[in-house]
């Protein structure tokens, strides 16, 4: 069944980071989030811009806020979606130029934007197991929700496609490398379950990516498909998990195929999809956003136009010098 939007009546969200506040210039730079927070600096920007974030989202109207990936660095083209996690995982050591099949694959050459993005990410090369690190997905919801009582939405990249941005120089073969980054992965969607966050947002198992190679079959999109369910098998509690789709693809697969939200429950070790995604698309909106940085002004603008806070959300907040 449905949980976090059981009782609403089409609700809305948004899908993808926020724009970065020109203010907030401090990186964790691979340092572990907790670590972080004993930074001065960093803790006061990144505490200072997710309540932003947060109390636009609120004076917009939605139902289901985010933290805007306010933990991602500001990197060239979404890197950290990617690098996030690969900086904390052990066993990725060194890198490579660029990542494996992209540049033939797509005819990415110096002019093209794709080519400056995969300049820029350096994927990481794996020489030992792969070993969960302090990805403390469960810290960062639970900082974000104490600033708000409407439900915060997690999200997260997959299994399959976090495998994308790797050398695997240690496995006998990928689906292996996958098969482990779905246990860490799983295991820090258990952590969030288990701290109560109500909401996680996976991104979409690389289908459209995978479906435009000649030799891809039905049964090698099957496998990607239990993949990418491994990670969410196991849950402690129950939290409600949905899994976007990319609908810049919708030439690869027809739109009838690919709805913009799939809800499913992770209960007791088993994941089920809910009715209503059996039949239809979910009827979350999503406010497409990207990672752009704010014209200056715009953190004064949004603090004038922020409703006044709850009493409650007042106290939790810690204290933060006034700036003009």
């Amino acid at each position: 069944m449905l949980t976090v939007t059981r009782d609403m009546v089409l609700p809305t969200t948004i899908t993808g980071s926020y724009p970065r506040p020109l203010w907030f210039d401090r990186s964790l730079a691979g340092r572990s989030f907790k670590s972080a927070l004993g930074d001065s600096l960093f803790r006061e920007q990144y505490l200072d811009a997710v309540a932003s974030i947060i109390a636009e989202q609120e004076a917009a109207g939605l139902d289901i806020v985010t933290d805007g990936d306010s933990r991602f660095d500001l990197t060239v083209g979404g890197k950290s979606w990617f690098f996030y996690p690969i900086e904390r995982l052990g066993g990725v050591c060194d890198h490579r130029d660029t990542s494996r099949g992209w540049m033939s694959r797509h005819g990415l050459r110096p002019g093209k934007i794709l080519w400056e993005v995969q300049e820029a990410y350096q994927p990481g090369v794996v020489r030992e197991r792969l070993t969960r690190g302090p990805l403390e997905y469960a810290a960062l919801w639970q900082v974000a929700q104490r600033m708000t009582d409407r439900p915060v939405k997690f999200g997260a990249i997959c299994a399959p496609a976090l495998a994308s941005m790797l050398w695997n120089e240690y496995y006998d073969d990928d689906k292996a490398m996958v098969f482990d980054l779905c246990e860490i992965i799983n295991a820090e969607f258990r952590d969030m379950a288990a701290a109560g966050c109500p909401l996680i947002q996976v991104e979409e198992p690389p289908h459209h990516m995978r479906a435009q190679q000649p030799d891809c079959t039905d049964a090698d999109l099957e496998k990607t498909i239990s993949r990418h369910t491994t990670a969410f098998c196991g849950s402690l509690g129950v939290a409600s998990v949905g899994s976007k789709n990319c609908r810049s693809f919708d030439r690869i697969l027809p739109a009838s195929t690919m709805p913009p939200y799939w809800p499913v429950t992770l209960s007791h070790g088993k994941v089920e999809p809910t009715a209503e995604s059996q039949m239809k698309p979910c009827s979350l909106l999503h406010a497409s956003s990207r990672r752009f940085r704010r014209p200056a002004g715009a953190r004064r603008r949004a603090v004038r136009a922020r409703p006044a806070a709850p009493a409650l959300r007042a106290a939790t907040l810690p204290h933060r010098r006034a700036r003009r």
